[in-house]
């Protein structure tokens, strides 16, 4: 055992000699490597070089231009915040501001709204415009260009600015007025019949509420419920020869010509140069088989308006009930001539007697027609 541990340092060189070669062979591929690596570096570089070269040198490329640094953003400093002193000071400063222009606010209203019962729509809207700047709290100024708005027919912004107002004081009506007037007046029916019910809901007298229901109604085929808003609002506006039309066509929809008739025949005294109402006091008389009634009517439209205005009303389908009479087919034939038709194209402002349009075999051939239709009836 002693001899052999005697004899263990003659085997040491051989293994010094060993590691030695290991570390050598070990430096010489981390050599090997490191060059190989520099030269993938080195390829990749020229690959990269090349691609570069070839863009530049292709027709219609532009070098770009390198960007400039970008500068370091400036630190705004932080304002101090106000002590109690100086924003009370702000406060009162902006209540003061918001006094002066309260106080001047509403002459200039009253100055514009003149400017546009004389005509200067334009100018008031800018000074309307102007005031709104200086004071945008001011509902009664809002209100008033909204209503501008909607003379102009601007009736988005009439919409816009109604809106703004009723969602600061719901209880506005003129605000709800002019909002449903915008929404009526843009075809958006459903919206404007809400808010025609919504005035209804606080006063069932308010006339305006009734024509834009009715309005409403008419568009969604609802006849019955625009007849119902109709007579409501002719009933508060008895002297409305509007109202009182509208009532007479809602119930030609619903074919009570028994009804309308007595109504059309008011109108066409008060407004003989509505022609028309002529064609429809002629068509109600003629859905009730009243011949001798429709052709007077017709042949007083005639002298009034000519025949190149009335001559389209006969393809009207609300004729064929009498078409087949010989008193109607007489004066038919009459205005298809084209003689006749160069002979009455006058004016709108002129008015014709009814010995220049008929000829006097036919004039009198028509009037004993019409005495004979009127005993009948």
């Amino acid at each position: 055992m002693g001899d052999a541990l005697e004899r263990q340092p003659a085997s040491s060189p051989p293994a010094k000699g060993l590691l030695q070669q290991e570390f050598i062979a070990a430096r010489r591929r981390r050599t090997l490597v490191r060059r190989l690596a520099l030269g993938a570096v080195a390829v990749y570089a020229l690959l990269i070089g090349g691609l570069l070269l070839y863009t530049l040198g292709k027709p219609g490329t532009r070098t770009v231009p390198a960007r400039p640094a970008l500068r370091p953003a400036a630190v705004m400093p932080t304002p101090a915040p106000l002590t109690a002193t100086e924003y009370e000071r702000h406060a009162l400063d902006q209540l003061r501001a918001a006094i002066a222009a309260w106080r001047v606010a509403p002459d200039k209203i009253r100055q514009a709204r003149d400017l546009a019962q004389r005509g200067h729509q334009e100018s008031a809207r800018q000074a309307l415009e102007q005031l709104q700047q200086e004071d945008p709290h001011n509902l009664e100024l809002h209100l008033e260009l909204a209503q501008l708005y909607l003379q102009k027919k601007d009736y988005q912004r009439a919409a816009d600015l109604s809106l703004r107002v009723l969602n600061m004081d719901p209880a506005r009506d003129s605000a709800r007025n002019v909002l449903a007037m915008a929404y009526s007046q843009m075809g958006r029916h459903d919206q404007a019949l809400m808010l025609a019910q919504w005035i209804l809901d606080t006063n069932l007298n308010a006339a305006l509420a009734h024509r834009i229901a009715a309005a409403a109604y008419q568009q969604q085929g609802h006849f019955d419920q625009e007849l119902g808003h109709l007579r409501k609002w002719a009933a508060l506006e008895p002297d409305n020869i509007e109202a009182t039309r509208r009532v007479a066509e809602a119930q030609l929809r619903l074919h009570a010509y028994d009804q309308a008739q007595p109504l059309l025949e008011d109108i066409v005294v008060k407004q003989p140069d509505n022609a028309e109402v002529f064609r429809q006091l002629a068509v109600c008389y003629a859905q009730q088989k009243q011949a001798g009634k429709s052709v007077e009517i017709l042949t007083r439209a005639l002298a009034l308006f000519g025949a190149p205005k009335i001559s389209g009303w006969f393809g009207d389908k609300g004729f064929d009930a009498i078409r087949d009479q010989k008193i109607f087919s007489i004066l038919q034939q009459q205005l298809s001539q084209p003689a006749l038709a160069a002979q009455t194209a006058r004016s709108g402002e002129e008015r014709i007697d009814m010995n220049q349009v008929f000829d006097e075999k036919k004039a009198n051939q028509l009037q004993e027609l019409l005495k004979e239709k009127k005993r009948k009836d």
